[in-house]
């Protein structure tokens, strides 16, 4: 029987899209409170942009794995970790690594897909979502009934919004605000209250084009990469 790999895309340094490396390992064991996600879709988005360009915030030193987000299927379960955990579908924000076909993240920074949840329509609203939910419900604190206006910055009023910026909060608070937002925003979807924008499918083979495209400013919504 084939053993399962691990396909993961490589950032090795400031380099254009094409200078993206392929590199394949054995899956990796998750260790005890982790799971092993098997991917089945991750974004590119404006920060994996900035990263190509060593340009993001609080990166990592190259080289690393690139992929703010992911959902996908739970396919392994470290000791202490929740075993009802396993084949469940989940979304995870992961800042870096999600560009792979299997990730591991600590279980407790799982959140449930709602059944019946194309995975890469799901995955299209978790950073995004996570963030513009914050923005609205905790940072303006948008009420019922109140009318929200979106206009192009003028420079002024303007800031730059960070969701990991809570971090200074004790880390199980900071877990639980995120989990929350998440499962909000997930099951706001599956209400059909809010809908997907896919803008382009891409293996993860073609990182690179699928990088160049959200680079381009041609497509609206969401470039996603599947295994």
């Amino acid at each position: 029987m084939e053993t399962e790999q691990l396909t993961e895309v490589v950032l090795p340094g400031v380099v254009d899209p094409e200078g993206l490396r392929l590199h394949t390992a054995p899956v990796p064991a998750p260790a005890a409170g982790q799971v092993v996600i098997r991917m089945e879709a991750t974004g590119v988005s404006f920060a994996e942009q900035q990263m190509r360009r060593g340009r993001y915030y609080d990166q990592p030193p190259f080289p690393f794995v690139p992929g703010y987000d992911l959902v996908g299927t739970v396919a392994a379960v470290g000791a202490g970790a929740d075993p009802g955990l396993l084949g469940q579908r989940v979304a995870a924000l992961t800042k870096v690594g999600g560009w792979a076909s299997h990730v591991v993240v600590e279980a407790a920074d799982t959140v449930a897909v709602p059944a019946g949840l194309d995975p890469a329509a799901a995955e299209t609203v978790v950073v995004n979502g996570i963030t513009a939910w914050q923005m609205l419900h905790r940072k303006a604190r948008v009420r019922s009934g109140q009318t929200i206006l979106v206009h192009g910055a003028n420079g002024r009023h303007a800031y730059f919004y960070n969701i990991w910026a809570g971090r200074g909060l004790a880390r199980r608070r900071f877990r639980a605000r995120l989990r929350h937002d998440l499962t909000q925003v997930l099951q706001a979807m599956a209400a059909g209250h809010i809908t997907a924008q896919v803008a382009a499918r891409f293996p993860l083979a073609r990182a690179a084009d699928a990088l160049r495209l959200a680079e381009s400013g041609t497509v609206a919504g969401k470039v996603v990469l599947s295994p």
